[in-house]
């Protein structure tokens, strides 16, 4: 069974790791400074943090719900893109977060329905 702490390590990573995009996009848009291009390279130390954040994670809880819930980071770009770029959500980016969110709803679950425990 995954952990609550787990669970929490996850959600932050990918806030973390959507701080981390949102900055990757402000570097952009500085492109081709690239060494002294400050939001790309911070963005790329949050996802180094992130990932160290996730891997964790894993430790006390099952990959087959933590990583899932990693896909969340969908949604926070998503809204994020929109309040910082103004860039439009339509009704196929809502219904594409919505089916994400039930993704992680039913994968989560169905982690507590399981039986066996297969160690390797």
């Amino acid at each position: 069974m995954t952990k609550l702490g787990a669970i929490g390590m996850v959600v932050f990573c990918t806030i973390v790791t959507s701080i981390g995009q949102l900055l990757w996009k402000f570097g952009a848009m500085r492109l081709p400074e690239v060494f002294t291009n400050w939001p790309l390279i911070l963005g790329f130390i949050l996802h180094i943090i992130a990932a160290a954040i996730l891997i964790t994670s894993f430790k006390t809880g099952e990959v087959s719900v933590l990583f899932p819930m990693y896909a969340t980071n969908y949604v926070w770009v998503s809204l994020l893109s929109y309040l910082y770029f103004a860039e439009p959500l339509n009704a196929f980016k809502w219904a594409g977060m919505a089916a994400v969110m039930i993704g992680v709803v039913l994968l989560s679950k169905g982690a507590h329905k399981h039986t066996e425990v297969v160690t390797p």
